[in-house]
């Protein structure tokens, strides 16, 4: 995360920063709370940067909580097979965080006025 914020993107949740919560009907009111707050920040994000691993669960509520609402997912993985959402429209898929700046820069590069 500390490369995105060097070159001047903003975290809207450092999901890192929310405790272990299973068993989580042990935890209800912490997980409902950390469940509103990982929703919301999809939603206050401009986009979704995903890096599946095998354990991950929660990762793929916030991929669909963003292709609901629109936004650009990009998943930085080898293995893109995980699931078919990997190949919506609105996901791009990526080998390393070097080559989604890459692309993020030639993209604001097309974008941008001269």
């Amino acid at each position: 995360m500390a490369s995105l914020i060097r070159r001047g993107y903003e975290i809207t949740l450092d999901w890192t920063t929310i405790p272990h919560l299973k068993p989580y009907q042990d935890n209800s009111a912490a997980s409902s709370d950390a469940a509103f707050r990982e929703v919301a920040g999809v939603l206050d994000a401009d986009a979704l940067i995903v890096i599946p691993h095998e354990h991950g669960v929660g990762m793929y509520v916030e991929l669909g909580v963003a292709l609901g609402a629109g936004k650009p997912v990009y998943v930085i993985t080898s293995h893109p097979s995980k699931t078919m959402f990997f190949y919506h429209p609105l996901v791009k898929i990526v080998a390393s965080l070097d080559e989604l700046f890459q692309f993020l820069e030639l993209q604001s590069s097309l974008s941008s006025p001269e």
